[in-house]
């Protein structure tokens, strides 16, 4: 699907798949990819063929271990972008070399994410939810977690956290 969402964001970059499994390189290929390289050294060297020795702009890793980590850093480029998918455990190799220079790294899904529900800021939930105030009221709902309408999560996932500012309206 990686392959897929990159073809549909832009048609003008080479997209390079990487893996040890021959069938899955070929589906790459079948999904879009430019080029499927067996991982190892000899991949390293032609995505820097490719690149011009740059290194490429963009790199997804998918897995998340040691060795593929190892090469993302490898194969990245000076003001690139490295973001790490996969949650295999590993760690990226970060020294005065490795990744290059000003090449962003993200992580867009942290492991705890996953096993802990999201906390959401007091301010967005009801007054009967909060410490102190009765939760037992007639007409109202007695739960352990309090229930938020999705109006109320969207609105705390576009804003980043903070409360939702009204928009001025023009009459």
């Amino acid at each position: 699907m990686t392959i897929q969402v990159l073809r549909a964001l832009t048609t003008l970059t080479t997209v390079v798949a990487v893996d040890t499994d021959v069938g899955k390189l070929e589906t790459a290929k079948h999904m879009g990819a430019d080029e499927a390289l067996l991982s190892g050294d000899e991949a390293i060297m032609r995505i820097k063929d490719l690149t011009g020795q740059q290194g490429a702009e963009l790199v997804v890793d998918m897995v998340g271990i040691d060795p593929t980590l190892r090469m993302a850093a490898q194969v990245g480029r000076v003001l690139g972008h490295l973001t790490i998918v996969g949650l295999g455990g590993g760690a990226l190799p970060v020294n005065f070399a490795s990744p290059p220079h000003e090449c962003s790294v993200a992580s867009p899904c942290h492991p705890n994410l996953l096993q802990t529900p999201p906390r959401i800021p007091p301010r967005f939930l009801p007054p009967s939810s909060l410490p102190g105030q009765p939760r037992n009221r007639p007409g109202s709902r007695s739960s352990a977690s309090p229930r938020i309408g999705p109006s109320t999560l969207l609105s705390v996932y576009r804003n980043a956290g903070r409360p939702a500012t009204p928009s001025p309206r023009v009459t």
